[in-house]
């Protein structure tokens, strides 16, 4: 992941995402249960439209 994203989500730097997995951050980073509690998420257990991703989409 970009050192940017890594900083985001609270993991070290160069973390790779599982393939078929995803990260996600809450936009209230103060009081979001988000990939910083429980980490990279099943691609499956998402429900919903993606608003902004980032990182190359293949």
């Amino acid at each position: 992941m970009p050192a940017e994203v890594c900083a985001a989500a609270g993991l070290p730097a160069g973390s790779a995402v599982p393939r078929g997995q995803v990260v996600l951050l809450g936009d209230n980073t103060a009081a979001s249960h988000d990939s910083r509690s429980w980490g990279p998420v099943p691609v499956s257990g998402v429900v919903g439209a993606v608003l902004r991703g980032t990182g190359p989409r293949d």
